[in-house]
């Protein structure tokens, strides 16, 4: 298992593996969030992110957060639920997602974050609470019954827009980040069950795989933001959006 050391007094055991897969989704959302300011301004077309392509971009950034979040989530109480860690996680998760519903309302009106992926995250941690005690097979089994389950209700669904947090409905919507709880929340189950194939039998991608990451600098440097990822979530946008209406305003 690849060990990084924090600080003289205090050693955590963290997988490399998924520090990487985290660095990564993380460099490619500060691009899509870059180009989604560069069209809030004006400076290239409107619709840019809601092509086929971006759109396609924006999902696999976020279904990388959820199945690594799922994989760690399993990691973290698939021998025994953690209660400590669940309250943390609760509580700041909860207060981030509630920080930036109310930040998004006010700068972008119509584009703000209702249900964004920390808000999925954190309903997706609250859910696999009931399913993290099944064995491999039931939870296994389970994933795959949502699979069939919303590929059967074939959304959008024509109920209240007041269900958009569990399912896509009709109702329209033009926030940046939406990730209802389904189908978001099979991702994070297959996380959970990957978790029990590849990381807990043998610490993930295996010590050869992480030693080879830390022999190039780069890579290096994407693990380190993927072991700071949340922080970087949080101060990523307000920074690159403060930074190009400063630009804007001194060269009008």
């Amino acid at each position: 298992m690849f060990k990084i050391i924090k600080s003289k007094a205090h050693q955590t055991s963290r997988f490399g593996d998924l520090d990487l897969l985290r660095g990564i989704a993380i460099l490619a959302m500060i691009v899509f969030h870059f180009t989604f300011d560069l069209a809030y301004f004006g400076l290239i077309a409107a619709d840019t992110i809601y092509r086929p392509g971006w759109i396609l971009f924006q999902q696999t950034i976020a279904g990388t957060f959820i199945f690594v979040a799922g994989v760690g989530f399993d990691l973290c109480h698939g021998r025994g639920i953690r209660w400590g860690y669940v309250k943390k996680r609760i509580l700041v998760l909860g207060t981030l997602s509630l920080l930036i519903s109310l930040v998004t309302y006010v700068i972008f009106g119509p584009f703000w974050i209702k249900f964004g992926i920390l808000h999925c995250i954190l309903a997706c941690s609250l859910i696999a609470l009931g399913a993290v005690r099944l064995s491999t097979l039931s939870l296994g089994a389970l994933t795959g019954l949502l699979l069939i389950l919303y590929y059967y209700l074939d959304p959008p669904m024509n109920i209240p827009s007041t269900y958009d947090f569990l399912i896509r409905t009709i109702h329209p919507h033009y926030s940046v980040d939406y990730r209802p709880i389904f189908p978001w929340l099979v991702v994070f189950f297959v996380g959970m069950v990957s978790a029990r194939f590849i990381w807990r039998p043998s610490g993930g991608f295996g010590e050869k795989f992480v030693a080879g990451i830390l022999r190039y600098r780069s890579l290096n440097y994407i693990c380190y933001l993927g072991r700071n990822s949340l922080l970087i979530y949080i101060i990523h946008q307000p920074i690159l959006f403060s930074a190009l209406f400063l630009l804007l305003f001194m060269i009008q």
